[in-house]
């Protein structure tokens, strides 16, 4: 016999939609590649020293 208990709890919004997404933290990132990747390559134009081959795979 299924037991129709509720159990209720506080979760923050982000936690929940992280939950209901069945997202972790690397999920969520990779979310926003896109724009991680304009924003590295315009920290590449202003800050070239900061790039390293071993950084880019190559």
């Amino acid at each position: 016999m299924e037991d129709a208990t509720r159990h209720r709890f506080k979760i923050d919004p982000f936690s929940k939609t992280m939950l209901l997404d069945g997202l972790d933290e690397i999920g969520a990132t990779l979310l926003h590649v896109d724009e991680i990747d304009a924003f590295e390559q315009i920290r590449l134009t202003q800050e070239p020293w900061l790039d390293t081959v071993g950084h880019r795979g190559e």
